[in-house]
């Protein structure tokens, strides 16, 4: 089983539960979208999206497709849907 956890990583909850899973055996990863290549607030993710100068919507469909292809089992949208909107804009 292969699980991706996506697109943000609020408070490290998210990165929490990819290392319990991952000590657990599944094959587990963590996602960020964000306008660079490191988190706001300095935490720790797999992989970023780097959204600079991309259509939002555009972006998430892109990695989504490559992530399907990939062959993840199960994505899990961390307290954001698919179409989510610009992560903490309105926390800074």
């Amino acid at each position: 089983m292969k699980i991706l956890i996506a697109p943000v990583n609020i408070a490290n909850q998210p990165l929490t539960v990819v290392k319990e899973l991952r000590r657990q055996g599944v094959d587990t990863h963590l996602i960020q979208y964000w306008h660079g290549m490191s988190h706001p607030f300095g935490y720790d993710v797999d992989k970023y999206v780097d959204m600079r100068g991309r259509n939002w919507r555009e972006g998430q469909l892109s990695f989504l497709s490559k992530a399907l292809a990939d062959g993840y089992d199960i994505f899990h949208f961390w307290n954001r849907s698919l179409y989510c909107s610009y992560p903490y804009r309105d926390m800074m």
